[in-house]
C-alpha cells in the first residue's frame, strides 16, 4: 500500500470518527430535549424539597409540560402562605384561606406523577387547609349556640331584677330546669369543639368562659334543687328571688391585651372569635420561614 493510499484511508478514518462523534452529540442533544422538562421538574422538585421555592420556581419557567402545573401551584401557595401568616395572624381572611385550599386540592389531585415526597407535601398543605377550613365552618355553625350559652351568665342577675311593679322576676323551677338543661347540652357541644382545637394559649377566652359556664350551670341547677326541697312550692309554681342578689362577675383580659366581662357576650364572644382564628391560621406555622 502506498503513501497516498494510505493518506485517503486515514482521512476516511478521521471522517467516520467525526461522523460518529457528531451522531454521538446529536444523540445527546436530542435527548436533552426530549427529556428537558423531566430533568427540569425532577431539579424543581429537589429544590422543593429543601426549601428552595425561588431556585425551584426558576428552574420551572423553562418547563412547558403540564406535568409540572401541580408543583408550580404548590410552590406558588408555600411562597403565598409565607407572605401572608402574618397578616391573617392579626386579622383572619376566610375568601384567601378558601382559595388556598382549592388550590392546594386541585395541586394534590393533578400531583400523581411527582415524587412521592413531593406528593405527600402536597397531601399535608391540603389536609392542614381541609382541616383549617372544616373547623372554621363549624365554629361558624355553633356561634349562635355559644351566644346562647353565655346567657347563663346573666340568669341569676334576671331573676333578682325587678319588674314594674318594685317586686323580683317572677319564675318557675321547671322553666328554669329546662333552661339549666338546654345550657348543659350547649355545653357539652362547644366543648366537644374546642377540644378539637390545637392549642388553648390563644384560645384562653374560649377556655375560660367554658369553665365559667360549667360553674354556673352546675350552681343554677344546685339552687333550684334547694328550692324545690326546702320553700314546700312545687316545680310549676310562680316564684321569686327574696332580696337583691346581683351577681358580679370579673373582667378578663384578652390575648390583644383588651378588657372583656362575661355578661357582655356580644363583645366577648367578638375577641374570642379573634383568638379562635388566630389559632387556626397557627395551624399554618410550619409553612412560615419568614421574610
Amino acid at each position: 500500500m502506498n503513501a497516498t493510499t494510505e493518506k485517503r484511508n486515514g482521512r476516511k478514518i478521521i471522517i467516520i470518527v467525526a461522523a460518529c462523534v457528531l451522531a454521538f452529540i446529536g444523540a445527546l442533544v436530542l435527548a436533552f430535549f426530549l427529556l428537558k422538562d423531566s430533568i427540569f421538574i425532577m431539579l424543581a422538585q429537589n429544590e422543593a424539597q429543601k426549601g428552595s421555592f425561588s431556585s425551584a420556581l426558576s428552574i420551572l419557567e423553562n418547563v412547558d409540560d403540564e406535568k409540572a402545573d401541580p408543583l408550580k401551584e404548590y410552590i406558588s401557595l408555600r411562597n403565598e402562605i409565607n407572605a401572608e401568616y402574618a397578616s391573617l395572624i392579626t386579622g383572619f381572611d376566610e375568601m384567601t384561606v378558601r382559595d388556598w385550599q382549592e388550590r392546594a386540592n386541585n395541586a394534590e389531585a393533578a400531583s400523581g406523577e411527582l415524587s412521592e415526597p413531593v406528593r405527600e407535601s402536597i397531601s399535608a398543605l391540603s389536609g392542614k387547609l381541609n382541616d383549617i377550613c372544616a373547623l372554621y365552618d363549624e365554629y361558624q355553625y355553633i356561634y349562635h349556640d355559644i351566644l346562647e350559652l353565655m346567657d347563663v351568665f346573666n340568669e341569676i342577675n334576671r331573676l333578682y331584677t325587678k319588674d314594674y311593679t318594685g317586686y323580683n322576676t317572677a319564675f318557675t323551677i321547671r322553666e328554669e330546669k329546662d333552661k339549666i338543661a338546654r345550657w348543659e347540652e350547649l355545653l357539652s357541644q362547644v366543648q366537644a369543639y374546642a377540644a378539637k382545637l390545637p392549642s388553648e394559649d390563644r384560645t384562653y377566652l374560649l377556655s375560660y368562659m367554658l369553665k365559667e359556664a360549667q360553674g354556673e350551670i352546675s350552681e343554677l341547677r344546685s339552687t333550684m334543687d334547694k328550692l324545690l326541697e326546702t320553700s314546700g312550692v312545687s316545680e310549676t309554681d310562680e316564684i321569686m328571688a327574696k332580696g337583691n342578689g346581683q351577681k358580679i362577675f370579673p373582667s378578663v383580659e384578652s390575648s390583644s391585651g383588651v378588657s372583656v366581662n362575661l355578661t357582655e357576650k356580644y363583645d366577648y364572644a367578638a375577641h374570642m372569635s379573634d383568638g379562635v382564628y388566630r389559632t387556626l391560621v397557627e395551624m399554618l406555622g410550619e409553612y412560615y420561614k419568614g421574610l
